[in-house]
């Protein structure tokens, strides 16, 4: 049996609470202590089907290798999916003629680069488990 921890909506770097008060240092550390239960769980599969970051605009895409760091899967596969908050434009990105295509390349461009594996129109395979972005 494949054991798949499914995580969504972790909205790396955001502010610890809705009104915007607490720092983002306190939000990574909830996510370190979070992560090492999910990893307590050794996974086959740890997939995040989107949102994994907030704030990820040109040329500051730290909070999302930061969320690709701390998750990471060490006992298997890491498969990620772009979400909404994933792929939003800045001002100066708009400005910038940067397109939501521009943001979507980058975006798994990142996660190939650390490792993980971007479920961008294609299938996943392992044993009899199918996962399909």
């Amino acid at each position: 049996m494949i054991k798949v921890a499914l995580l969504s909506d972790l909205h790396y770097g955001l502010s610890a609470f809705p009104s915007g008060e607490g720092n983002s240092s306190f939000t990574a550390l909830r996510h370190v202590e979070f992560a090492k239960k999910v990893h307590e769980e050794k996974p086959d599969i740890v997939l995040i089907s989107g949102d994994l970051a907030d704030n990820i605009y040109k040329g500051t895409e730290g909070a999302l290798v930061d969320c690709l760091k701390v998750y990471k899967n060490p006992y298997g596969d890491s498969l990620c999916l772009s979400g909404n908050h994933d792929l939003w434009l800045s001002t100066q990105e708009k400005l910038a003629k940067f397109t939501y295509e521009d943001k979507y390349n980058k975006f798994y461009k990142v996660c190939d680069i650390n490792g993980w594996i971007g479920l961008r129109n294609k299938p996943y395979h392992k044993d009899d488990l199918w996962i399909v972005g």
